[in-house]
């Protein structure tokens, strides 16, 4: 973009869902141009969601908002079939009841995890971290 003269230039993504468009769970990711031309857009854009710059890069943003959108489609698609197995089995409440109160807190129990594999990664050393895969071979 820069090549074409278009040194203010943002990319966005919005992770949001519309109903939560200016609350504090709405982010916008924002890249392309200088994090001191985003600066001028910062307080505009806050009033969407909480203004995130993610690099000169133009790119950068929408990389990480799909990157992001993968890891919620996944865990809708782990959310969906678990419902579909717990559906098989009257359990004596509700499926809502159910994932509220099983589900969700082990969802939330997991959540850390995710950072410490990141940090792994980042790394180099794909530690266990205390759940070795042969763990799932044995059970």
């Amino acid at each position: 973009m820069h090549d074409h003269g278009a040194t203010n230039y943002l990319d966005g993504g919005i992770m949001a869902t519309p109903s939560m468009i200016g609350t504090p769970a709405s982010s916008i990711l924002l890249s392309g141009a200088t994090e001191p031309v985003f600066a001028t857009s910062a307080e505009t854009i806050a009033l969407l969601g909480a203004p995130r710059y993610m690099g000169a890069d133009p790119g950068a943003a929408a990389l990480y908002d799909l990157a992001l959108l993968a890891g919620m489609y996944g865990m809708f698609a782990g959310s969906f079939t678990a419902m579909a197995l717990m559906r098989r089995v009257d359990g004596g409440e509700t499926l809502e009841s159910r994932v509220g109160g099983m589900l969700n807190p082990w969802m939330e129990a997991l959540i850390p995890y995710q950072a410490a594999m990141a940090g792994s990664m980042d790394r180099g050393s794909f530690e266990s971290l205390g759940n070795p895969v042969g763990m799932q071979r044995e059970g």
